[in-house]
């Protein structure tokens, strides 16, 4: 995750992707806050050798941890976002952090998280649509066949 949260943060440096307003920029790094919250979750079961209790735990996450989670986020999304962007209407730093979110979720890469676990959120999934539409972001999924 660290790299990924460099990579992330020198590329909207570069980019001008970090929103110039002071409360957008706030909101953008609550979101970011809230999906490493989200993430952490999901990274014990990770390192998680005993098959029974690696399910048991992502049971866990999907039935009981990631609905009000995604939920909250869906909410946030609603009242702070527009056009398929977690904070005001242009891309920031957070719209790529709830996409990988997103993406990991419905990959089908964690075994007893259904990937329909998103589906009931409009806002996340619009915004997972927005930024997968995303030519160079389409480009890199591409590469790697997801």
């Amino acid at each position: 995750r660290g790299q990924s949260n460099a990579i992330r943060d020198y590329v909207c440096n570069f980019g001008s992707l970090l929103p110039a307003d002071p409360l957008q920029r706030a909101q953008s790094d609550e979101a970011l806050a809230m999906i490493e919250d989200y993430i952490g979750f999901i990274s014990p079961t990770m390192r998680e050798n005993d098959p029974v209790k690696k399910k048991a735990m992502r049971i866990d996450i999907a039935e009981n941890k990631h609905p009000p989670a995604l939920a909250h986020r869906d909410e946030f999304i609603a009242n702070n976002g527009a056009n398929g962007h977690a904070v005001g209407s242009t891309l920031s730093p957070a719209d790529f952090k709830i996409f990988q979110l997103i993406w990991l979720l419905k990959s089908g890469i964690l075994d007893d998280i259904p990937t329909s676990i998103v589906d009931a959120y409009p806002q996340l999934i619009l915004l997972h649509q927005t930024i997968a539409a995303i030519a160079a972001v389409k480009l890199h999924l591409e590469s790697f066949g997801k």
